[in-house]
């Protein structure tokens, strides 16, 4: 009698088999395109299975096995989807599911995935969904489990993963087995190694628990991290301060890839393209480059590494906190100049996405592998960030550190999702409404755009009545020559302008460009560019251009008031 017919799933992997460990044993050469693995993955059964399906992509698997016998590797369905086939159903429990397998490491500079060489060095890159092509794996960021990797190399090869080097023997064949110490919760996409010739430049520690860094380059390398070195443990304390917590893993190595997309956060080993991890420290646009990115990196070591996105529909929790910190971060140690000028100009790309016909939100529909890949965009980062800026200016700075913190403390070594963000917010700032209004803000498409009237009385206190548009719910605030205001705008909010005794001239829509809506109001109350801030001017602009294309502005009345705005003379 055959073996049952084994019905896929659409895409997610199915409820009622979760991942609790992993042991993996790597055997590798960078000289080589081929390599070999075992992993032992320990399993929870919630319910009686006979087939556990999990991701296996450009994998050979030649056995699987348990406990209780051998397995049958089955035919790999779309979405690299991977059933294995146990001989009888096995009851709720837990049962250590043993695979022995090959695979390939890319030749190509170019095609980032899996594990990949170049000059003589292997990598990897798990991030978004190419783990299963190094281990076959659950490859989904909820699930958070302990690894043990050991890895296996030729001799003279450095060999680093994301924990600290437990042991390292010598084999017969004269390669040698390196032995990672566990790690406590990895999500596969955070799974991370890296072999070769590498020179391991020592960086002394940094922070409160005094991490050892390293930064392994190539031996002609070796001079060009002096700046990385002496600008890491800086970066790293102000982020320490941001979260009132240590950074939160054992060993921190940064690694130079000849050709990389950008750089990668993996706990405990980062990734960085050469050009940004090595330099010159005279070169000002180096040191600009340097540390942005590796703030930015270091940042995702709380927010996406710490706490990670249950699924990729919120991968804004990890990307736009890291853009947000990490620039917080890289501001301090004099990555920067205009500040606020310079949060409008990084947001050109994320207006020009939320201008698409069709734009995404930040809380996306997640269908297929496409869709994911297609997450690491504008909206991501720096719509997310921006979405954060406007927040921040609502509710304090005070108040969304102690949100950021919370947030961190209760979902530490775990996952969380939006709501959950939304939640910690509304409780810091004591008013759950701003909680709803994120959520409305992070599922709403496009630039929200908020009418805005000045109205006055005689005797009485000027206001402003606002109303956002397709019913999203946005912090804003307004600004006069006498007076500033903010509320939560949805359907309609007032605005009262307490220290204006007069009626004011004119009325900014957004305070110092910290909202992320475009603005309708009368042009009578329109402030002159004279009275805006170089950041509040582009803001202004970005307000006529949408209007334009809305249709809600001529072209000719357009044109003037671009006109004025560059006669300011303002670049």
């Amino acid at each position: 009698m055959g073996l049952p017919a084994v019905v896929a799933p659409t895409f997610r992997l199915p409820a009622g088999v979760v991942p609790v460990h992993y042991a993996l044993r790597l055997e590798v050469d960078p000289a080589k395109d081929a390599f070999a693995g075992t992993v032992a993955i320990r399993v929870r059964l919630d319910r009686p299975t006979r087939t556990i399906w999990l991701h296996a992509q450009e994998l050979t698997i030649a056995k699987a096995s348990y406990a209780r016998g051998d397995a049958v590797v089955g035919k790999r369905q779309a979405h690299d989807l991977q059933p294995i086939e146990l001989p009888r159903e096995e009851l709720p429990g837990e049962l250590t599911l043993e695979l022995h397998y090959t695979g390939k490491a890319d030749p190509s500079d170019h095609d980032q995935e899996g594990l990949f060489r170049q000059n003589g060095l292997l990598f990897s890159q798990a991030e978004a969904a190419f783990a299963r092509r190094i281990v076959p794996c659950f490859d989904e960021p909820g699930f958070k489990v302990p690894w043990q990797v050991t890895i296996v190399a030729p001799k003279g090869e450095v060999a680093l993963a994301n924990a600290p080097m437990e042991s390292d023997t010598i084999l017969p064949d004269g390669r040698h087995e390196t032995r990672f110490a566990p790690i406590d919760a990895l999500p596969t996409y955070l799974f991370a190694i890296a072999v070769g010739r590498f020179v391991l430049v020592d960086g002394g520690t940094v922070g409160r628990a005094k991490v050892p860094l390293r930064i392994a380059v190539a031996a002609k390398d070796r001079k060009r991290t002096a700046y990385a070195v002496a600008m890491t443990g800086k970066l790293v304390d102000t982020l320490e301060v941001y979260f009132d917590m240590p950074l939160p893993v054992a060993k921190l190595d940064f690694v130079a890839v000849p050709e990389l997309f950008g750089a990668m956060e993996h706990p405990g080993l980062v990734t960085f393209s050469s050009e940004i991890l090595l330099g010159n420290a005279a070169d000002r646009g180096y040191r600009r480059r340097f540390l942005r990115e590796a703030a930015h990196e270091l940042a995702h070591q709380w927010m996406g590494n710490l706490v990670t996105m249950a699924w990729w529909d919120d991968l804004w929790l990890a990307e736009a906190f890291a853009t947000f910190l990490g620039d917080k971060a890289a501001a301090e140690v004099g990555a920067f100049g205009d500040d606020p000028l310079r949060l409008l100009l990084d947001l050109e790309d994320a207006r020009a996405a939320d201008a698409e016909p069709e734009p995404s939100a930040l809380h996306r529909t997640i269908a297929d592998g496409d869709d994911v890949d297609e997450t690491f965009d504008a909206i991501a980062y720096e719509k997310g960030r921006a979405v954060l800026v406007m927040f921040e200016r609502f509710v304090g700075e005070e108040a969304m550190r102690t949100a950021v913190r919370a947030y961190v403390t209760a979902h530490a070594n775990g996952s969380a999702t939006t709501a959950d963000f939304a939640a910690a917010l509304g409780g810091a700032a004591r008013m759950p409404e701003v909680g709803r209004a994120l959520e409305s803000v992070v599922r709403h498409a496009g630039v929200p755009v908020v009418e805005v009237e000045l109205r006055c009385t005689a005797g009485g206190t000027p206001t402003v009545t606002a109303r956002a548009r397709d019913r999203v719910t946005v912090p804003v605030c307004v600004r006069s020559p006498a007076a500033t205001a903010c509320a939560l705008v949805g359907a309609r909010a007032e605005l009262a302008l307490a220290g204006a005794k007069d009626c004011p001239p004119w009325l900014a829509g957004t305070d110092r460009a910290a909202g992320y809506y475009e603005v309708v109001q009368p042009a009578t109350t329109v402030a002159p560019i004279g009275t805006l801030t170089p950041a509040e001017r582009l803001a202004r602009a970005h307000d006529v251009a949408g209007a334009t294309r809305r249709g809600e502005l001529a072209l000719d009345k357009a044109a003037v008031i671009l006109k004025t705005l560059a006669a300011s003379g303002d670049p």
